[in-house]
């Protein structure tokens, strides 16, 4: 650890630099709560202009594609979805994947490009391990109070979101850096223009 975290919800800090460029501090737009059941696809493929997601995994596997790469999930997964990027999810065959989903806007780390929860190279999909228990109980807190519809639920709900998208942050960069496999042309071809003409 590098010392001391100093948190202001208006300007985090870490170790006395700011975690959020000056009017990049994310502000929560909506969490949901999902189920997928055998197989079965429920959010084809899609991205997300202006907005991050993060997606904790309770129970249960998936399968995600994220930037054209596949990845294998199950219970205590962290998956990043930086703006813009394509990205899909189901669950594995026999099995359901629940999960609970949210999206920030206006998200603009130091070091990161804006609406950017992670680098390019570092794997969008990493495992809560030891910090599982406090991710789900953040997530958990901003889903029910979002659910609520109050004004003063959703303020608390706001609070939670600068916190809950430093600690993954802060997971993700302990990650090692996974240079991407090499791509046929045609495939990056096509996923390129996929990822031109290709909206929510």
């Amino acid at each position: 650890m590098t010392g001391p975290i100093h948190l202001s919800i208006a300007a985090p800090v870490e170790g006395g630099r700011p975690v959020f460029r000056a009017g990049g501090v994310p502000e929560i737009v909506r969490c949901s709560e999902m189920v997928v059941s055998h197989g079965r696809l429920t959010r084809t493929m899609h991205r997300h202009e202006g907005e991050a997601e993060l997606v904790l995994v309770l129970d249960g596997y998936g399968r995600q594609v994220i930037g054209g790469e596949t990845y294998l999930t199950g219970a205590g997964d962290l998956i990043f979805h930086n703006s813009g990027v394509m990205h899909e999810d189901d669950s594995r065959a026999n099995t359901d994947c629940h999960t609970l989903c949210c999206v920030f806007s206006g998200l603009h780390a130091e070091g990161l490009a804006p609406g950017a929860l992670i680098a390019p190279g570092r794997r969008p999909v990493v495992q809560a391990g030891a910090q599982f228990h406090i991710l789900r109980a953040m997530f958990g807190l901003v889903y029910e109070r979002l659910k609520t519809g109050d004004p003063y639920d959703r303020r608390i709900a706001q609070d939670i979101a600068a916190p809950l998208v430093m600690l993954a942050m802060q997971l993700a960069e302990k990650q090692p850096e996974t240079p991407p496999p090499p791509r046929h042309a045609l495939v990056a071809a096509m996923q390129s223009y996929m990822d031109e003409h290709f909206a929510e």
